[in-house]
C-alpha cells in the first residue's frame, strides 16, 4: 500500500519569491524616504528661525515667529533662538521673539538661561528686557552660581542693581567654595586694586566689609 507523501515545499508565487522580496524592499525604502521628507518639511521652518537669529536676519525672524512651532524648537543642548539673540546682544530680535511668546525663563541642559547670558555680557538693556518679560533673577546653574553671581564676576553695577531690584538673593551661596555674590564682587575689586586704596575709598574699609560678609572670603580657594 502506497502512502501519500505530504509536501513541505511552499508553492511558488507567480514571479518567484525573489521578485516578491525585491518588491517589499523597494516599497519599504520608498516609505522611509517619504517619511524622512515629511519630517524634514515639518521641521524646516522652526529650524530656520534659530538660523535666522544667528545670522541677524530680522525680517526672516519676523516672518518665522508667526509659526507657533518655530519658537518651541531648540538645539540639542536646549539652546533657544532667544539665547542666541541675547548672546549677540540683539535687543530688537529679543523683543520680536518675546512678543511672539518666547520663554524668557528657558534653560539649556546646563541650566543656562537668557538672563545669565545678559549678565555675562554685562548688558543692562538686555537684562531689563528679560526681567520685564518674566525672567527669573534667581536662576541657578548646577554648581550653584546664580545670575547675581555671574553679574558680580563681570562687574556691571547696573546689572547688579537691576537684579537686586527684582528680588535677586544676596545670601545665596555657590557650591564650590560657599561664596556669595558680594564675596565675588569684593574679590574682583581686590584683584583690581590694592587693599589700602580700596579701604581709603570705603567708609568702613574693605577689610571690615569683608569680615562682615565672611570672616575668610577667599581662604577656601587656597
Amino acid at each position: 500500500m502506497s502512502t501519500a507523501r505530504i509536501s513541505t515545499r511552499l508553492p511558488r508565487a507567480q514571479g518567484g519569491w525573489t521578485s516578491k522580496l525585491g518588491f517589499v524592499r523597494t516599497s519599504l525604502v520608498a516609505l522611509l524616504v517619504l517619511a524622512a521628507a515629511v519630517l524634514a518639511t515639518a521641521a524646516e521652518a522652526p529650524l530656520r528661525l534659530i538660523d535666522a537669529v544667528k545670522s541677524g536676519n530680522r525680517e526672516a525672524v519676523r516672518a518665522l515667529v508667526k509659526q507657533p512651532a518655530a519658537l518651541k524648537v531648540t538645539e540639542r543642548d536646549g539652546t533657544t533662538a532667544l539665547h542666541y539673540a541675547v548672546r549677540a546682544d540683539d535687543l530688537e530680535t529679543m523683543r520680536i521673539l518675546l512678543r511672539a511668546g518666547a520663554d524668557a525663563t528657558a534653560a539649556t541642559r546646563e541650566g543656562i538661561t537668557p538672563l545669565q547670558l545678559a549678565a555675562v555680557n554685562g548688558s543692562i538693556a538686555a537684562t531689563q528686557v528679560l526681567l520685564e518679560a518674566g525672567a527669573n533673577p534667581n536662576a541657578v546653574l548646577p554648581e550653584g552660581e546664580t545670575v547675581l553671581m555671574t553679574a558680580a564676576r563681570t562687574g556691571s553695577a547696573d546689572v547688579l542693581k537691576a537684579l537686586i531690584d527684582h528680588g535677586a538673593d544676596l545670601k545665596a551661596r555657590e557650591k564650590w567654595y560657599g561664596e556669595t555674590a558680594l564675596i565675588l564682587l569684593l574679590d574682583k575689586a581686590l584683584r583690581r586694586q590694592p587693599v589700602e586704596r580700596l579701604a581709603q575709598r570705603s567708609g568702613a574699609g574693605a577689610v571690615t566689609l569683608a569680615q562682615q560678609i565672611d570672616p575668610q572670603p577667599l581662604a577656601r580657594r587656597q
